[in-house]
């Protein structure tokens, strides 16, 4: 049995304040609720071993050259669903994560929108 909380819970890890809080008010139109959002992979980290989190938008390069694969790798270990929100080539993402999907940076806010909606759909 699958236990569903709503609103569902989003982690933003996002190191551009402007586009983190383009995402968050994305997140929120569509009727869920927002973890951070974050700018570095240890506070992202710390959120999903600390808080329930039913998915996560996850930039790839972050604040002091690193990057959110780390923390990708730990959300499909938890089989929480995430995405990646990217201006960085794809080939990298694809392939250390191919069944995960990618929106493309700078974004359309209904291609995220309905990507957001398709993730917490699959949840």
């Amino acid at each position: 049995m699958v236990i569903q909380r709503w609103p569902p819970t989003i982690l933003i890890v996002e190191d551009e304040a402007l586009v983190a809080l383009d995402q968050e008010s994305l997140v929120l139109s569509v009727g869920c609720r927002v973890a951070g959002p974050v700018a570095r992979l240890e506070d992202g980290l710390r959120i999903v071993q600390q808080e329930w989190i039913d998915g996560a938008l996850l930039d790839v390069n972050l604040t002091g050259n690193q990057t959110s694969l780390p923390l990708a790798a730990e959300l499909q270990r938890r089989m929480i669903p995430f995405l990646f929100v990217t201006a960085m080539a794809t080939d990298v993402v694809s392939r250390t994560f191919p069944e995960i999907p990618v929106v493309r940076k700078p974004f359309q806010p209904e291609i995220l929108r309905a990507a957001v909606k398709r993730l917490i759909a699959d949840n």
